[in-house]
């Protein structure tokens, strides 16, 4: 039982690799939302986070999900954070909910 719990830890290098992927896609998204013309770039940006969710546990899923929800969020509205520090973290929340609970559904199927 201790194996497998000590197998399912994510290590600081895959931490590492999972926010690189993470990132970018939420780089990706962000591009897309700021400019609609550019709106084929959102399917392009959710390749590397599907990539990282299908690919592991669901706790990695899990975290890829979380990490593209948090980089999207402060990526999109950094100025938000500073003046509406509530709308901020609803946001925050909420996209962490839909993208962490889209990560898992997709590493189970």
């Amino acid at each position: 039982m201790v194996a497998v719990c000590e197998k399912s830890k994510i290590t600081g290098h895959q931490l590492a690799v999972t926010f690189l992927y993470a990132g970018s896609s939420a780089l990706l998204l962000s591009l897309s939302h700021m400019n609609t013309e550019y709106w084929f770039i959102s399917f392009l940006a959710l390749v590397p986070f599907l990539w990282q969710a299908t690919k592991g546990s669901v706790k990695k899923a899990l975290t890829v999900g979380c990490m593209l929800a948090t980089s999207y969020c402060f990526a999109i509205t950094p100025l938000t954070a500073s003046i509406c520090s509530w709308d901020m973290l609803l946001k925050l929340a909420v996209l962490n909910l839909f993208f962490g609970m889209y990560a898992v559904l997709v590493n189970r199927v």
